[in-house]
């Protein structure tokens, strides 16, 4: 996998998770806000690289230099995000205000007892994405996910909610790709996040905030072996308790991902739409490395 974003460190981000789950069950979501500015501000500090990768990230988006407080803001949306993910494992969604938008073609397919992929970013919150299956009864979200990036998190939020690894499919595996087609045969959903590379997976640079960056090929490919109907969704958060996810369709008909011309095109579009919605959401971006230079 790419060592520029595996290799990050998380016993510190571990250490803090541990705490903030405890404070904020004990406490309350706005008890644990109060947190969030210190946390944000020792991470902005402390963690060198991170904030060299924020601040490029937001010059891009921004088109000038950053200032300090937006980097802050940057660092503070993504531990919002963090906090919520025990609110969102815990299935107590009623303390956040989501909204849904663009899910009126997975409601039909859903309907027909059909399911999609669905194609994300490490734009806002994945956890989110549960949030489709509880406030759409009988909806299966499943997730196709790498769990070499992030281990010491998943430990912790697995020991909150045990189920969740029912509702992972581990990439990696033969029977990774078996799984997530029967699954999405019998009228399920599988997400999976395509802005980060697999093992020694190559990667097309295309033109992403104004410079070519590195973006995978291997979730156009899947897109190519699995043929089925494929939706980007973006999860934002929106500030206070709001969060917005949005469905747009990318793939409905069949694909053709051995084509160069073909992958290209449709890596071009997943990076243009990723792009759209950073510049509308820009806090919400959370890949803190060095994107453009990526390995």
């Amino acid at each position: 996998m790419s060592g520029s974003w595996a290799a990050q460190s998380e016993r510190g981000v571990s250490a803090v998770t541990r705490f903030m789950v405890w404070y904020v069950l004990t406490l309350g979501r706005r008890a644990g806000r109060i947190l969030l500015g210190p946390i944000a501000l020792y991470f902005l500090v402390f963690s060198t690289k991170a904030s060299a990768a924020s601040r490029q990230y937001l010059a891009r988006v921004f088109g000038r230099r950053p200032r300090f407080a937006e980097m802050l803001r940057h660092y503070y949306t993504f531990s919002t995000t963090i906090m919520d993910r025990v609110y969102f494992l815990t299935d107590q969604h009623d303390r956040l205000d989501i909204t849904v938008t663009g899910d009126d073609q997975l409601d039909a397919l859903s309907m027909q007892d059909k399911g999609c992929l669905l194609l994300g970013s490490h734009l806002g919150s994945f956890e989110a994405l549960r949030s489709l299956g509880a406030n759409k009864k009988g909806v299966p979200v499943k997730a196709l996910y790498y769990e070499h990036n992030s281990q010491m998190l998943d430990q912790i939020f697995q020991r909150l909610n045990p189920s969740i690894a029912d509702q992972l499919i581990r990439l990696g595996t033969p029977a990774a790709m078996i799984t997530a087609n029967e699954f999405i045969a019998k009228g399920g959903f599988v997400g999976v996040l395509g802005d980060r590379t697999l093992g020694d997976g190559s990667a097309i640079k295309v033109d992403f905030l104004g410079k070519p960056a590195p973006f995978p090929t291997w979730p156009m490919r899947l897109i190519g072996v699995m043929q089925v109907p494929v939706y980007l969704f973006f999860a934002l958060h929106k500030g206070g308790r709001k969060y917005e996810i949005i469905f747009e369709p990318f793939v409905t008909g069949p694909v053709n991902a051995r084509s160069d011309e073909e992958l290209r095109s449709l890596v071009t579009r997943y990076a243009a739409r990723v792009e759209h919605h950073c510049r509308a959401a820009p806090y919400n971006w959370f890949n803190f490395y060095d994107f453009w230079n990526a390995a």
